[in-house]
């Protein structure tokens, strides 16, 4: 039927059809709008947030590395690496953030007195999925993930040993600067008097304030004090072992010129370092 008055005819189902067509249109372009701000905002938040990754992996990492100069002697009884990843964090005093995950390496060994050590790697695993680190067999394969890095027990190690390197010739040489004084006491130079053991140890030819050390012997038992007036630092060496001495045959020579005495100081993995030093001449 025609409207009267002559009026335009509208028809509602074009009308409705057109509405859900716009409205269609403003949501697609509501969604691309949305799509392009969540990516400008993923891009500007991923450097952000992989700085701040490897912050705490790098804080993370110097935590681990004091813990184990601190501990290198316990970490280094036994093949394996003698801690899980949790207890590894929570004895460094470490907060686990990022689902940071951690892996040892198996036994490594480090220079001529092959001391034992640790490889542990620490990384965060990728974001948005991707292959995740594996570590295998003491292995470490990065795959997908480029938050990592890695802390190696023979940092601490080296630096243990030049510290109990240098100590061991600290002791030695005071040792025989005291013998040095000894002998020039009362202005009466002996050269067949030997300063490193006292009287009635392996013979009659001593005179030192030294104990009688016919067998290794701990420092702390030799009387350091009287001779060189060392405290007990003297005693363990940087990991915390007992330095050990003799001054008396097979090992030193106490019966003839020069006379010697033997400084040892154990080291993980079981050898020593091992210093003879001998009266000055001359």
């Amino acid at each position: 039927m025609e409207p009267s008055g002559g009026g335009i005819s509208v028809n509602s189902s074009e009308t409705g059809a057109a509405v859900i067509l716009l409205a269609v249109a403003l949501s697609m372009v509501m969604l691309a709008l949305l799509a392009t701000a969540a990516s400008l905002t993923h891009s500007v938040q991923q450097p952000h947030v992989n700085q701040e990754q490897q912050d705490y992996l790098a804080a993370v990492r110097t935590r681990i590395g004091a813990y184990y100069y601190e501990n290198a002697w316990a970490l280094s009884q036994g093949t394996t690496f003698p801690l899980s990843g949790n207890a590894l964090l929570t004895d460094s005093d470490v907060i686990s953030r990022y689902n940071i995950q951690i892996c040892a390496s198996g036994e490594n060994f480090l220079g001529t007195y092959q001391i034992p050590y640790f490889n542990i790697w620490l990384w965060v695993p990728p974001a948005g999925g991707g292959s995740d680190a594996t570590c295998s067999g003491g292995t470490f394969t990065p795959n997908n993930v480029t938050n990592y890095t890695e802390y190696s027990g023979a940092t601490a190690q080296t630096e243990l040993l030049k510290a109990s390197e240098e100590q061991v010739d600290e002791v030695g040489n005071d040792l025989v600067a005291a013998f040095a004084a000894m002998q020039q006491s009362g202005g009466v130079h002996n050269a067949n008097i030997d300063y490193f053991k006292p009287g009635n140890c392996d013979g009659n030819n001593g005179g030192g304030m030294l104990s009688c050390a016919e067998n290794w012997t701990n420092a702390s038992a030799m009387g350091l004090k009287n001779m060189i007036g060392a405290g007990t630092i003297f005693h363990r060496n940087a990991w915390g072992q007992e330095l050990q001495m003799v001054n008396t045959n097979p090992i030193a020579n106490d019966q003839t010129i020069p006379f010697t005495i033997y400084i040892r100081s154990p080291l993980p993995g079981g050898q020593y370092i091992e210093n003879e030093y001998a009266e000055p001449l001359g």
